[in-house]
């Protein structure tokens, strides 16, 4: 919970792990 507020302070560090996870998916 603490992490995604921190993520919501920082929006671009947000967008970060968003695509990320997204480069995860479709690895996966």
């Amino acid at each position: 919970m603490l992490s995604l507020k921190v993520n919501f302070q920082t929006p671009a560090r947000f967008i970060k792990v968003c695509i990320k996870s997204i480069n995860l998916a479709i690895v996966c």
